[in-house]
């Protein structure tokens, strides 16, 4: 009967064997993910972001010439003013000038 007992005497020593096992998979798999989404968003973002200023260092804006921009908005206002003619022949217009309508 002794020996019965000291084979289940460390059995709650196997459980937490188990258990620190199971919990240091866990933090090593958390971990591995903590560093690929590291590397996939913050790392590559970096990279792409210094590319982009490596290749336009010398970026400029362009300055909107607003008295050209005043004379393409009048220019554009005269189009719509002036009078549009048919370039083919209106049969009804000698009808509409003898009253038949």
């Amino acid at each position: 009967m002794k020996t019965n007992k000291k084979k289940h005497a460390y059995k709650h020593i196997a459980k937490l064997q188990n258990v620190y096992a199971i919990t240091m998979t866990c933090l090593v798999l958390f971990l591995g993910y903590i560093i690929y989404f590291v590397h996939t968003y913050v790392y590559t973002t970096v990279i792409k972001i210094q590319e982009i200023s490596f290749i336009q260092p010398d970026i400029q804006v362009e300055t909107i010439n607003f008295d050209l921009l005043d004379e393409v908005n009048t220019v554009e206002q005269q189009k719509g003013k002036v009078e549009k003619h048919a370039p083919t022949h209106d049969p009804f217009h000698a009808v509409e000038k003898e009253g038949v309508l």
